[in-house]
């Protein structure tokens, strides 16, 4: 009697285990979650170079908005934004943002923001979050924030440790 009990305990257990190892979609962030890679705080991370928004972005706010929205989240951060055009990461950048948007209107519905590191043999992903908005009350909050304010929101997750 007690090994059934135990047995049935046994498997009660494995069964949660696999069964919340199949629900799990860490990392995918078009199904509601989040994946992040936590930034620890550097203090020569002062300064942060950011390509300048190219058409891909698929948002109704202009390259100066985005420039602007930046640059105003990470001043709260006490980081300066650099940004520069073309592929080509300008020499004097130890820090790069780079960041993908993608929406409806001024609306964010989903982002990732990755910060690199740039050494000697390329560049080193030292920090990442995604943003996803794809609920109806994220949804509502994001439309009365507006584009910067959800900027703001991942400025700040992103550098929660500054």
């Amino acid at each position: 009697m007690k090994t059934q009990t135990l047995l049935g305990i046994s498997c009660a257990a494995i069964l949660s285990v696999g069964l919340t190892a199949c629900a799990s979609n860490d990392g995918d962030p078009s199904k509601g979650t989040v994946d992040r890679m936590t930034l620890e705080k550097r203090s020569d991370l002062t300064q942060i170079c950011i390509p300048e928004p190219t058409r891909r972005i698929q948002l109704r706010v202009s390259d100066t908005q985005i420039i602007e929205a930046f640059t105003k989240s990470l001043q709260r951060k006490n980081i300066k934004a650099e940004f520069y055009r073309g592929s080509e990461i300008p020499e004097h950048c130890k820090y790069i943002l780079a960041y993908s948007l993608k929406g409806k209107s001024d609306v964010i519905l989903k982002a990732k923001m990755t910060v690199r590191e740039k050494g000697e043999e390329g560049t080193t992903a030292i920090g990442q979050s995604y943003y996803v908005n794809t609920r109806g009350d994220v949804r509502r909050k994001s439309m009365e924030i507006g584009f910067d304010g959800q900027v703001d929101e991942m400025i700040e997750e992103l550098f929660k440790n500054y």
